[in-house]
């Protein structure tokens, strides 16, 4: 089987209009080109808004949010009930044969981190039951959420989730979705090529901060892991020049 192209979606894709989104998912829909992938998708935008409809508390530890029971139960409602299926019906209807996974259902398993809640460290994923998906014809879209070895629900950071399936499956190719135009440097100007020596001076510098740590991190990761091809990419721009961020060995 062909080694697959893993892609990040970030939640704040479905603040925008109906049109829009259909438009930013045509272009990753052409951009596959029949080719095999695998979706995994976050909610943080939609999660605060109902954190905060309800009052619930949010709090982040380095660009991780923290997950209390409460939370996690706003979380499994949001990614499982709304934008999971949302995702994979729009996919469905531009062509893309998908189908909504969770990764609590046997799919994610993972390493709670106790200092975060319940949030979880990806530590195996159900890999055939991915290629049995694939063989189908089918792209599974993947909430980020897994389960410990005790059964417990963890909150995973999608785009940890995300490399560590793309290391999995030996795939051809990361792509992280993200609000902004790939990694910026202190102008505000997208840094385009970040080779891997340099990520742990760019953090240390606070050009790289807040929620764009996990995502370079992951990318390191990724990198170390043998994935070849790793890109931070605007959800807005896309692949417009200087636009997105390739990180490099």
């Amino acid at each position: 089987m062909t080694r697959p192209i893993v892609i990040k979606l970030g939640g704040s894709i479905l603040d925008n209009s109906e049109n829009l989104i259909k438009k930013f998912l045509g272009k990753i829909v052409r951009y596959l080109n029949q080719r095999p992938a695998i979706i995994v998708h976050g909610g943080g935008p939609t999660i605060n808004q109902y954190l905060k409809r309800l009052n619930v508390p949010v709090r982040f530890i380095q660009g991780l949010r923290y997950t209390d029971a409460e939370t996690l139960t706003v979380v499994r409602f949001v990614l499982n009930g709304l934008v999971n299926p949302r995702l994979t019906f729009l996919f469905n209807q531009l062509g893309r044969k998908a189908i909504g996974v969770s990764g609590e259902a046997g799919i994610v398993f993972a390493r709670r981190q106790r200092q975060l809640g319940y949030v979880g460290e990806p530590e195996k994923i159900e890999i055939d039951r991915l290629k049995k998906i694939q063989r189908l014809g089918l792209t599974p879209v993947i909430s980020c959420l897994g389960r410990s070895a005790r059964g417990e629900v963890l909150n995973i950071n999608a785009d940890t989730l995300a490399q560590f399936i793309a290391e999995s499956l030996f795939a051809e190719e990361l792509v992280l979705f993200t609000d902004v135009s790939g990694v910026l440097d202190g102008c505000g100007r997208t840094i385009p090529v970040i080779y891997q020596k340099e990520i742990s001076a760019l953090i240390k510098r606070k050009i790289v901060t807040g929620g764009m740590i996990p995502k370079i991190r992951a990318a390191e990761k990724a990198l170390r892991a043998g994935v070849k091809n790793i890109v931070i990419v605007s959800a807005r721009y896309g692949f417009s020049p200087n636009k997105y961020t390739v990180i490099k060995k």
